[in-house]
C-alpha cells in the first residue's frame, strides 16, 4: 500500500512537496518555499524523513529543504543542482535577514543540508530497500529533473518543472521508458500556450536594437537560475555581445559560473560560453554609479525578475525616467510583485514607498522554462498514466474538469483533500 500526501503547491505556485510512504519508508519529493509571501509559505510539516529525491534548484522547490538538517535524511540530485541549492539557501538566508525575518535555521544547517547530497546522473536505477528511482532530464534549468519512482509493484513520475519543447540551454524533456501507474505533474501554463520561441526572440533582439540605436540603457531584470542564461545565450546567437556592453550584476554571475563548469548539459553553449567570457561583471556596488553615469548604450542583466529588491531596484530608479531607456521584463511577474505592478500600472512601485509614472519602455517577454497548455497535453498523452495529479498551478480545477472530460483520471489535490492511498 502506498500512501501520498501533497503538502504544498496545492493551486498554487510555491512550497512544493510531496511524500510517498510505503513501509517504512518515508520519501520526499521537493519541499520548498513561497518565497513571495512574507515570511514564505512553507509545506506542510513531516517528520522522521528517510530520503529527499530533488527535482531542481528553484528555491519553490528546495527552499525548506534545511528543515532536515539536523537528522539523517539523505538528499538526492544532479551534482550541479547541489552547487546551485547552495548559494540559492545561503543568498535566501541574507535575504530574510535583510528583511527581518525569522527563519529558523543559519549557515551552519545550510552546511549540513549539503553534506547529506548524494550525486545522481541521469537514466540511472537507484536500488534502495523496497523501491527504486530514476532521474531523468526535464529541460526546466540545468539539474532539474523529473523522478520515476517503483515501489510496491507501482510506477510513479513526478515531473517537477519540465518542458517539452527544447530551448536554447536544454534539449527537451526526456520521456520514461516506461509508462507509469501515477502522474504528478507541474499545471503552471495549463491555461495558456507561450510564444513560439523563434518569433519572440527575433521581437526581443528587435526591440533591443532600437533602443541601442537611441543608445538607451537596457535593463534585463532575469531570474538568477536559468532566464539570465537563457538570455545571454540570445543575445550571444545575435551577437549582441560584439556590439555593445553587456554587464552582469548579482546573484547571477555565480550561477552563470556553475553553468559554465556543466557546460556540456547546456543546448547552445558556445554562445552562453562566448556571451559569458566577454560580459562585463560588476564587482562591487560603488561600479553600479559608473556604469549609469556612462552616457553610452548598454545591457544590464541582473537579479530579482520581478524587480523586488537587488540589483535591479537600484537599476530601475536610474533609468526609468528616460524614454531612451528599457526595462525588458523576461520572466512571469507574481501578483503585486514590482514588476507586475508595472506592467499593469505603468507605474514604478517598491516596497520602500517609490511611486513614479516610467518614463522608459517596457515590456514583458515570455521566455519560460516550463510546459505550456499544449505541451502538458502532448505529455500526458504520451505518457498515458493510469491517474494522473496535477499541483503547482493556480485554478487547476478547470484544469481537471477538461482533462476528465477527455477520458484523462485527474484529481487537483487540495489543503482539504490532500492524501491519497493506493493499494
Amino acid at each position: 500500500m502506498i500512501k501520498i500526501k501533497f503538502l504544498g503547491a496545492l493551486n498554487e505556485i510555491g512550497n512544493s512537496g510531496i511524500l510517498i510512504e510505503s513501509n517504512s519508508e518515508k520519501i520526499l519529493l521537493d519541499y520548498g518555499l513561497k518565497v513571495f509571501e512574507n515570511p514564505p509559505k512553507t509545506p506542510l510539516k513531516v517528520e522522521n524523513v528517510n530520503y529527499i529525491l530533488l527535482s531542481h534548484s528553484h528555491l519553490d522547490h528546495s527552499g525548506y529543504i534545511t528543515y532536515f538538517s539536523k537528522n539523517k535524511t539523505k538528499i538526492y540530485a544532479l551534482r550541479a543542482s547541489k552547487e546551485i541549492t547552495n548559494i540559492l539557501l545561503r543568498d535566501n538566508l541574507k535575504v530574510l535577514r535583510q528583511k527581518k525575518v525569522n527563519f529558523p535555521f543559519n549557515e551552519n544547517d545550510i552546511s549540513k543540508t549539503i553534506s547529506k547530497f548524494r550525486n545522481v546522473s541521469y537514466e540511472k536505477v537507484f536500488e534502495k530497500r523496497g523501491f527504486s528511482f530514476k532521474f531523468i532530464d526535464s529541460s526546466h534549468i540545468l539539474g532539474a529533473s523529473m523522478i520515476e519512482l517503483e515501489i510496491d509493484n507501482k510506477r510513479i513520475l513526478y515531473t517537477g518543472d519540465f518542458k517539452l519543447k527544447k530551448t536554447n540551454l536544454t534539449f527537451g524533456c526526456s520521456f520514461p521508458e516506461k509508462n507509469p501507474d501515477i502522474l504528478i505533474i507541474e499545471g503552471t501554463y495549463w491555461y495558456k500556450n507561450l510564444p513560439e520561441r523563434d518569433k519572440l526572440e527575433k521581437e526581443f533582439i528587435n526591440d533591443i536594437k532600437e533602443v541601442l540605436d537611441k543608445d538607451g540603457t537596457i535593463l534585463l531584470p532575469s531570474l538568477a537560475v536559468g532566464r539570465s542564461q537563457e538570455i545571454l545565450t540570445i543575445l550571444g546567437k545575435y551577437n549582441i555581445h560584439k556590439e555593445v556592453d553587456i554587464y552582469l550584476d548579482g546573484m547571477v554571475i555565480e550561477i552563470s559560473k556553475v553553468y559554465q563548469k556543466f557546460e556540456n548539459y547546456l543546448n547552445e553553449r558556445k554562445y552562453f560560453l562566448e556571451a559569458f567570457k566577454n560580459s562585463i561583471k560588476v564587482k562591487r556596488k560603488a561600479q553600479r554609479k559608473e556604469i549609469i553615469m556612462k552616457n553610452d548604450p548598454k545591457i544590464i542583466i541582473c537579479g530579482s525578475g520581478m524587480l523586488e529588491g537587488g540589483p535591479a531596484e537600484y537599476y530601475v530608479k536610474k533609468i526609468y525616467n528616460n524614454e531612451n531607456n528599457a526595462i525588458f521584463l523576461t520572466c512571469y511577474q507574481v501578483e503585486n510583485t514590482t514588476g507586475r505592478i508595472l506592467l499593469e500600472t505603468g507605474r514604478l512601485v517598491t516596497k520602500d514607498g517609490f511611486n513614479k509614472k516610467v518614463k522608459s519602455r517596457y515590456k514583458l517577454y515570455e521566455f519560460s522554462a516550463h510546459a505550456d497548455r499544449s505541451e502538458l497535453f502532448e505529455f500526458i498523452e504520451k505518457v498515458n498514466p493510469n491517474i494522473v495529479f496535477v499541483v503547482h498551478g493556480e485554478n487547476l480545477e478547470k484544469f481537471e474538469k477538461e482533462l476528465n472530460e477527455r477520458g484523462i483520471q485527474a484529481i487537483v489535490p487540495t489543503y482539504e483533500n490532500n492524501l491519497f492511498i493506493s493499494p
